[in-house]
């Protein structure tokens, strides 16, 4: 037994560091005792080897399980969404082959319903007519009818005014039917009328009435630039005229003066 030299705790030789305080031991016993356990034996190194071994193989074995688990539930994720996919397929294909087979006319009523809409604002007598045709006893089939006759009565009208109407007929039909299927055609004809007229005559006052009742007509540009240059003719034209009066005003005003100067001369020479 020893004392720790820091303590006073009686100690063993054999120790290197004192349980009280943890001071180091100096003692040739401690020195070679940390020989004889920092030392291996042969028999210690094969131990330690086949440990690590061991330990190595585990930790192998387990890296492969961890790599091989997630290929398996990708596969089984990827059959899954596969099978899954194949039975949503024919669930899809199995109903719409049992409302084709038990509700056919399920089917037939989406298509009449449709081709009812596209009706609505439809101006040609002919596609009221093939929807008839097509469904004779659809539950609109009155109302097409209805609308079938209306229409072709405005495409009768509308013939006739672009055969043989004028300018003023046209108007009345405008202001007639401004929610006619015709109306902008109506409108595009009117503007050609009255722009032809203003090609006839040629004149300000009808070149004006144009750019006021079409200000955004097809031939506004062409009327503007028309109205500038009779604007500038009707100018030169006033200059013209002012011009002319003042040298018949200066020569009227020369041949009243000739006369009394001639009277003077002579009533001189009498004397």
């Amino acid at each position: 037994m020893i004392k720790c030299p820091h303590c006073g705790h009686n100690i063993s030789s054999m120790v290197k560091y004192c349980p009280e305080c943890g001071t180091k031991m100096e003692t040739p016993a401690a020195d070679g005792l940390e020989e004889m356990i920092e030392e291996p034996t042969p028999e210690t190194e094969d131990e330690e080897l086949d440990e690590k071994a061991l330990a190595t193989a585990e930790a192998d074995a387990e890296e492969t399980l961890d790599e091989e688990e997630p290929e398996d539930e990708e596969v089984l994720t990827r059959r899954f969404s596969v099978r899954r996919i194949v039975l949503g397929i024919i669930a899809a294909a199995a109903i719409a082959l049992g409302l084709w087979y038990f509700f056919p006319e399920f089917l037939v009523d989406e298509k009449e319903e449709l081709a009812y809409r596209s009706l609505r604002h439809c101006s040609d007598p002919s596609l009221f007519e093939g929807f008839l045709d097509m469904y004779p006893d659809s539950k609109y089939a009155d109302e097409v009818r209805e609308l079938w006759r209306q229409a072709s009565a405005m495409k009768g009208e509308w013939d006739v005014l672009i055969a043989t109407g004028s300018a003023a007929q046209l108007e009345e039909y405008i202001a007639r039917h401004p929610e006619s299927p015709y109306i902008h055609l109506a409108e595009h004809r009117l503007d050609s009328l009255d722009w032809a007229a203003v090609l006839r005559d040629s004149s300000e006052a009808t070149c004006e009435r144009y750019i006021m009742q079409h200000p955004d007509g097809y031939f506004i540009g062409d009327a503007q630039q028309m109205m500038s240059r009779l604007e500038a003719a009707r100018r030169a034209r006033t200059l013209v005229i002012q011009d002319t009066l003042q040298l018949e005003a200066a020569s009227a005003d020369s041949a009243s003066a000739a006369p009394v100067a001639d009277g003077t001369t002579e009533g001189k020479a009498a004397e």
